[in-house]
C-alpha cells in the first residue's frame, strides 16, 4: 500500500513539474485517522507507540503524520509537534494565494478574510474554559457515600436527607 502511494504521489508531483504548475503549487498531505482494528474494513492494525485505534478519544486515533510541502514556503524542512486540524489550513492557503476567490472558486465573506483566528489559540482558550469548569465542578470519584451529607456541596449548607 505504501509503495502504491507513494508512486501516485510521484506521479502527481511528476505531472505537475511537466506541466510548469510545481512552482506555484502547495501540497497538503494527510492520513486518516488512525488504524481500524475491528469491523468489516479491519486492517487488523495497531498505532503503537500511541495508544487507541480509529474511533477512539486516545492518541492513536487522532495524532497521524501531515506534511506542507511547496517552494513557495519561506521556512524549510521544519518540523511542529503543535496540535494541528484542517480548518488551519484556510489561513495557510489564504497567506500564500494571491487572489483567494480565484484559488478557491468561491467568493468568501470580508468576515472570514480579517483577523483570521489561530487553531493553536482556539484550543488554548478552550482549554483555560475547561479548566475553570473543572475548578468549580465535583469529580464523580471524589464524591462522599452520601452526598447529601457533605455541605461542602451544598453551598456550605446541609441538604435534607430525604429529597
Amino acid at each position: 500500500m505504501i509503495d502504491t502511494l507513494d508512486e501516485s504521489v510521484g506521479e502527481v508531483f511528476e505531472t505537475l513539474g511537466e506541466t510548469g504548475r510545481l512552482e506555484n503549487t502547495v501540497v497538503f498531505f494527510s492520513s486518516d485517522n488512525g488504524g481500524t482494528p475491528f469491523g468489516s474494513h479491519s486492517s487488523r492494525s495497531f498505532n503503537w507507540p500511541l495508544r487507541g485505534t480509529k474511533l477512539s478519544v486516545w492518541e492513536g486515533s487522532m495524532r497521524v503524520p501531515a506534511f506542507v510541502w511547496s517552494p513557495l514556503l519561506k521556512r524549510k524542512r521544519w518540523v511542529s509537534n503543535a496540535p494541528m486540524h484542517f480548518i488551519d489550513l484556510f489561513t495557510t492557503v489564504y497567506s500564500v494565494a494571491d487572489n483567494v476567490a480565484v484559488a478557491i472558486g468561491t467568493c468568501i465573506p470580508d468576515s472570514m478574510l480579517h483577523n483570521l483566528p489561530s487553531f493553536l489559540r482556539i484550543v488554548s482558550a478552550l482549554m483555560k474554559r475547561l479548566d475553570a469548569y473543572r475548578a468549580v465542578t465535583v469529580p464523580i470519584e471524589n464524591l462522599p457515600f452520601d452526598p447529601a451529607s457533605a455541605p461542602e456541596y451544598h453551598n456550605g449548607t446541609w441538604a435534607p436527607w430525604l429529597d
